[in-house]
């Protein structure tokens, strides 16, 4: 099942739970708002529900959603930071989530459902489904956009009247040394195997995987 969490009223963060059981328990309490707490590369908030432990991890990747029993918690990772005790794996976010780094001590949010009938561009996301790739639609203020990971990297697809054009979430900071322009111009080289994959930046200067038609 995908839930949304809506941040800043107006940007929403697809959320793949993987386990049914789970989900069914989730789906009984949305639409649910609440405060977020920011630790590291995380957020967490409170969710009134009691998960039981089929497995717990103390490792996670960027984009995992974990349940974290003692504040009885909805974790996403976003970075490299790592759980402060034990977790149990929920599912994965979908997409960037850049937008979380923008998020303060206390900000609310909403947990809600997801319904592909309420956007416009449906047609897209089975072509992609189609392709095997599990991709999801989002409002991202005034913009309905598609969100979709490949090798745990974000993307996402901006529609426009005059095409379409796509970025990944920042890589890493371009700070214009020789040695960035060496690893650029490595991957660069890869690159030209795909025609419509280009290195770039983002308009915070970091690297970013984008194309265009």
């Amino acid at each position: 099942m995908i839930v949304q969490l809506v941040v800043k009223n107006k940007i929403e963060i697809p959320i793949l739970l993987e386990d049914k059981e789970i989900a069914d328990k989730v789906k009984n309490i949305i639409p649910y708002r609440t405060k977020v707490k920011v630790w590291k590369d995380e957020i967490y908030f409170e969710i009134p529900i009691e998960i039981k432990a089929k497995k717990l991890v103390k490792k996670v990747k960027s984009k995992e959603v974990c349940y974290w029993p003692p504040g009885r918690a909805m974790c996403i990772f976003f970075g490299i930071s790592q759980p402060y005790t034990p977790v149990i794996p929920l599912g994965r976010a979908i997409g960037p989530l850049d937008d979380l780094k923008e998020l303060s001590e206390e900000e609310e949010v909403i947990l809600k459902a997801y319904n592909e009938n309420e956007y416009r561009h449906i047609d897209l996301i089975n072509k992609l489904k189609g392709q095997n790739v599990n991709a999801c639609l989002r409002k991202r203020e005034e913009y309905e956009t598609i969100v979709f990971n490949i090798n745990n990297v974000g993307f996402e697809i901006y529609i426009e009247e005059y095409g379409y054009f796509m970025e990944s979430e920042g890589l890493a900071i371009f700070e214009g040394k020789l040695s960035d322009m060496k690893v650029l111009n490595e991957i660069n080289d890869v690159f030209r195997r795909y025609n419509y994959l280009r290195l770039d930046i983002n308009e915070d200067r970091e690297i970013v995987i984008t194309a265009c038609s």
